[in-house]
């Protein structure tokens, strides 16, 4: 009896150290494999790549001054929109998310055409026609796609390194900011045909025929006046449309009603437009937004109603994959339907122009203070559009539609 016992101490202490060996031998074996694999990453940068397959940056396993030392829009763009995505991923500190990002091997593929950007950097960096401390931001969106192909920020003259950071909701912008994503701007004219016209073609308060009486209107406190001197009376949309009367779409924002035109912006991506400060009759139909909206929003929702009429939000990479081929991050931009057909076909009959033997479609307009002014071209590829104007308010008051100059000089360089 004694020896049975003996003989079972014995078997349970051999299992036991047979077992702790084991588990050992496997813990040992697991940090092999991991450490085999950061063998592996180090040995790959993080490398980033345009759409077409092109090596536009490699960052040093480690490397987290590289994003101290970022001088061009889009690569700056990028990455911060990779870090963010790391970050809700992993629920990590932007340290921690910016840590990861150099040290795992990642291939990011990007949406950026880099023959596009360097010709749009060329032709700002050339450009001699900007006004005293004149700034400007040109953003350019695939019209199949909806994803950014080429992007600007600013003039950057002294070749500053770009920051990233949150939008900026006043006028007094650092000027290594990426004006085009982050600076929120009246839009004056470029809103109506969205908030107005768009909206009001497709919840079928208006058709290019219908006529409106462009004349003196008082609502409670408010006198709308036109650009031009006086009205013009009895005219059909079509015509409001081409000759920009503050009037009627007054008049027509009524028949919509604020909240139905309110939300068709949001739907159409404007999402800077505030509930509280902007859902009058002034903001919506004049575009005297409070804090106005940024231009990747506006070109966005101008791709949108003079394409397909599906809203595809604006994306700048598609997809982030590790060093073994899996994918990490991919990027899908939300995606809906927001005009029928026959709307996009409308709006595109009032704003279509024939420069220089190509069809496009065109709209310039400036802010309801004359502070900055807007220009969008679209081609059958492209949608360019170009915010001009000045980081300090006051200090450039320009009519003459210095957005749409620029914006017709990088069509003829790029297209």
């Amino acid at each position: 009896m004694k020896n049975k016992i003996i003989l079972k101490i014995v078997l349970a202490t051999l299992f036991i150290c047979l077992t702790i060996f084991l588990v050992f031998i496997l813990s040992k074996s697991m940090k092999t494999e991991e450490s085999e694999n950061v063998k592996e990453d180090i040995k790959k940068n993080t490398c980033i790549y345009d759409k077409n397959g092109n090596e536009i940056a490699s960052i040093t396993y480690g490397d987290t001054a590289f994003f101290d030392n970022v001088k061009s829009y889009y690569l700056a763009l990028v990455l911060d929109d990779v870090i963010n995505d790391i970050k809700e991923k992993e629920n990590v500190s932007e340290d921690e998310a910016e840590n990861i990002l150099v040290t795992r091997g990642y291939k990011i593929y990007t949406c950026e055409d880099i023959n596009i950007q360097n010709k749009l950097e060329e032709v700002y960096n050339n450009y001699d026609k900007f006004l005293n401390n004149a700034e400007s931001a040109t953003v350019i969106l695939d019209n199949n796609t909806g994803t950014i192909v080429a992007i600007v920020g600013g003039r950057n003259k002294d070749n500053r390194v770009i920051t990233f950071g949150e939008p900026n909701y006043n006028d007094n912008v650092v000027t290594n900011k990426n004006r085009a994503t982050e600076r929120l701007s009246q839009p004056g004219g470029m809103l109506s045909i969205l908030s107005v016209y768009a909206c009001g073609l497709e919840k079928g308060v208006i058709t290019l025929n219908s006529k409106y009486i462009d004349e003196p209107i008082k609502i409670g406190n408010y006198i709308p006046s036109n650009y031009y001197n006086g009205f013009k009376g009895e005219m059909t949309i079509e015509e409001a449309i081409k000759s920009g009367t503050n009037v009627i779409k007054v008049k027509v924002m009524q028949d919509i009603g604020i909240g139905t035109s309110y939300e068709f912006l949001k739907d159409l991506g404007i999402n800077s437009v505030n509930e509280k400060y902007d859902k009058n009759l002034h903001a919506l139909s004049l575009g005297g937004l409070t804090m106005g909206c940024t231009l990747l929003e506006l070109s966005s929702a101008y791709r949108t109603v003079l394409t397909d009429g599906e809203y595809k939000e604006p994306v700048s990479y598609s997809r982030v994959v590790d060093s073994k081929g899996n994918i990490y991050l991919e990027k899908k931009g939300e995606t809906r339907k927001v005009l029928k057909e026959d709307v996009c076909n409308s709006l595109k009959y009032c704003l279509k122009k024939n420069i220089d033997g190509k069809q496009v479609y065109i709209k310039s307009a400036s802010s309801v203070n004359h502070n900055c002014d807007w220009s969008t071209i679209i081609t059958d590829k492209y949608t360019l559009s170009t915010w001009y104007g000045c980081d300090n308010i006051g200090n450039i008051k320009s009519n003459d539609f210095e957005a749409k100059k620029l914006t017709l000089n990088l069509l003829d360089k790029i297209y």
